[in-house]
């Protein structure tokens, strides 16, 4: 699935999980990496795998459309949150900080994959681009 895909700039790779695109990132090239995940338990293991890592920023955040926080669903037992959709009885609402595409263009001159699997909040934030988003992030990688 990832064959064709250039990683070889700057990488975003937001709903990190534990790192498993991440690596593949690493492996092929990417100079600079975010790896960006709201989940306590798959970040701890984010940080175990890439903690030591230069060119790998770990962000303990969720992707937004704004960097003023959100609440997400956190299904307890599971390394799955979501942003809306999904609240079952072993969800727990919390409130947790968030990263925007544009902080990170202010660091970042542009982004050559911007990989998003953000438990439903890809339709929002995606709705939120612009054409200087566009002009910035040359590739999308997408689970919706």
């Amino acid at each position: 699935m990832c064959k064709n895909i250039d990683v070889s700039g700057t990488v975003v790779d937001a709903g990190a999980n534990v790192g498993f695109f991440t690596l593949y990132a690493k492996y092929y090239g990417a100079k600079r990496i975010y790896s960006i995940d709201p989940d306590p338990l798959p970040f701890f293991y984010l940080e175990k795998n890439f903690g030591q890592d230069a060119n790998i920023t770990l962000l303990n955040k969720g992707m937004n459309v704004s960097d003023d926080g959100m609440d997400i669903n956190l299904s307890l037992g599971a390394s799955v949150g979501t942003s809306e959709f999904l609240v079952t009885e072993n969800s727990m609402k919390m409130h947790i900080p968030t990263i925007s595409i544009n902080s990170i263009l202010k660091i970042e001159d542009n982004i050559n994959l911007l990989k998003l699997d953000i438990e439903g909040t890809e339709f929002k934030v995606i709705e939120n681009l612009n054409e200087n988003h566009f002009n910035k992030i040359h590739q999308f990688f997408i689970e919706f």
